[in-house]
């Protein structure tokens, strides 16, 4: 499973991929943002990422490690 978690002080959005207890494998699936906070996934096919200052999306399909793109502004 996948766990995705916010580093605000590095300013993006890391992905934990586990087959187990521990994470198996890091990927960082955006960077450059602006202190993320929050993110929720909408069944659309978008991760919505609370930044402190503005909402972006970017679009998401299950399984990905990495954004396509880059943020649109909400």
């Amino acid at each position: 499973y996948d766990v995705f978690v916010t580093e605000s002080r590095a300013n993006r959005i890391r992905v934990l991929r586990s087959q187990g207890t521990k994470a198996d494998e890091k990927f960082i699936f955006a960077q450059d943002l602006s202190q993320p906070y929050g993110i929720a996934f909408h069944p659309s096919g978008w991760l919505y990422i609370g930044n402190t200052n503005e909402i972006v999306r970017l679009p998401y399909k299950t399984g990905a490690t990495n954004a396509e793109g880059k943020p649109q502004l909400v």
